[in-house]
């Protein structure tokens, strides 16, 4: 009797421990798939919300930068560009000072540079936001969001003429700024661009006064532009 009974026991204790692994099996399963859904799902949100913390960020940066650029007053229409008169004293040519723009764009550039590492690059949403329920938002575990401090930056330099009058031109002196940011969250790392336009510098160029300035309102709504192109006369002469 007493081999069988030591037989019925390890029997009993195989049997347990196969049911054992095959729970843990099938758990297994289930988180994994659970997992699987749950960041096919997710992934998507938490990228456009680290997404637009990057962009805030960044354009937060800029801003700031070009604040504390022209605040020094070290940055002048005169300083950046040279409009030349002819012998009538009437412009002629708007030069440009390049090494004195290449100055400019490089100083704010380290500026945009020592301010992101003055910056608080970590950032913590909670998963009940990314949901996108509205009743959860603020609500669960911490999701890290961490930016790059040290981001590529690309400026370019152009020119913006606005008509501000019968004979005034607006020009403007813009500075674009793009910034690439690298954005790492639990699931993947990946790249955002931010850009921006700010004006840096402006003047109102006055030119002569035609002798007469015609003006139309859209009285009637089957007038073409051929027709606008026919009414204007900028050159017009008053007869004596």
């Amino acid at each position: 009797m007493r081999p069988r009974y030591s037989f019925s026991s390890k029997y009993k204790k195989r049997i347990l421990l196969f049911r054992l692994i095959l729970v843990f099996t099938v758990l297994a399963f289930l988180v994994l798939c659970l997992s699987c859904v749950t960041n096919q799902r997710l992934t998507p949100l938490i990228h456009k919300v680290a997404e637009a913390k990057a962009k805030e960020t960044a354009l937060k940066v800029i801003n700031e930068s070009i604040y504390r650029r022209l605040s020094e007053g070290e940055t002048t229409y005169d300083s950046l560009s040279e409009i030349k008169y002819d012998s009538n004293g009437k412009v002629s040519l708007i030069k440009s000072k390049i090494s004195q723009i290449n100055e400019e764009r490089s100083k704010i550039s380290l500026y945009i540079l020592s301010t992101y590492k003055d910056t608080d690059m970590v950032t913590n949403i909670p998963a009940g936001t990314i949901s996108g329920i509205d009743i959860l938002s603020g609500m669960g575990p911490n999701i890290s969001v961490k930016l790059s401090s040290a981001p590529a930056i690309s400026t370019d330099v152009y020119n913006e003429f606005i008509d501000a009058g019968i004979n005034q031109t607006l020009h403007r002196i813009m500075l674009k700024i793009s910034i690439d940011t690298t954005v790492m969250v639990p699931s993947s790392t990946f790249t955002v661009n931010t850009t921006s336009s700010v004006c840096i510098a402006e003047t109102i160029i006055v030119g002569d006064i035609p002798d007469a300035y015609t003006e139309i309102h859209r009285g009637q709504e089957n007038i073409t532009e051929s027709d606008i192109d026919d009414i204007y006369d900028f050159g017009a002469t008053l007869d004596n």
